[in-house]
């Protein structure tokens, strides 16, 4: 929920990615149910700006969910 924590996070997974060749199908899925669990954790912890935090873990959901919805239609 940090800023610039979802770029980090794509980069991490490129990186990984590079690895292995192709990645496993529906991983896209995979990551933007994993990032919609953590969006309570915010609130959990009472971080100071929780609101924030949590739209932006929504706004990276809704970017990876965009990405599987453009590359299975």
């Amino acid at each position: 929920g940090r800023p610039g924590d979802a770029d980090r996070a794509e980069e991490a997974l490129d990186r990984l990615l590079d690895g292995y060749g192709i990645g496993p199908r529906h991983l896209d899925w995979h990551l933007a149910t994993a990032v919609l669990r953590r969006c309570d954790e915010p609130l959990r912890r009472l971080a100071p700006h929780w609101q924030e935090q949590t739209a932006r873990l929504l706004d990276t959901v809704a970017e990876v969910t965009r990405r599987c919805t453009a590359v299975t239609v």
